[in-house]
């Protein structure tokens, strides 16, 4: 019992804890190709990959974390598009989960592929 006892204390001093959530395509993303949202520690992550819903587009709201992986305050990111290097997104997280995207800079892309690819972490 004293092992068993010393690795609970172990790994609750030096554990993470790690979430898996939903997240929830917004209606004008039709053609979305993956999603992964994800927590461990104070640490939130996503990997979101989907067609531009129009061509030349410039962003807006692209779906909802569903879950535990919420921000405590709005977070706001620049993500560089796994897809195309010169193109930047400024991605907003709200507390409510709402993603929603905005093109910075670079080529607006079509409504075909590439896909647009967004990679990133936030503070929880």
């Amino acid at each position: 019992n004293d092992v068993t006892a010393n690795e609970q204390n172990y790994a609750n001093a030096n554990g993470t804890c790690s979430t898996v959530c939903t997240f929830t395509w917004a209606s004008n993303i039709t053609n979305y190709i993956s999603s992964t949202i994800g927590t461990s520690g104070t640490t939130g992550s996503f990997a979101l990959s989907f067609v531009a819903p129009t061509h030349g587009y410039t962003g807006g709201t692209i779906g909802t974390i569903v879950g535990s992986c919420k921000p405590s305050v709005q977070r706001t990111l620049n993500v560089t598009d796994g897809s195309n290097s010169s193109r930047v997104w400024q991605v907003t997280i709200n507390t409510s989960g709402s993603i929603s995207i905005t093109l910075l800079s670079g080529p607006a892309p079509t409504n075909s592929y590439p896909p647009v690819v967004l990679n990133g972490t936030y503070n929880m």
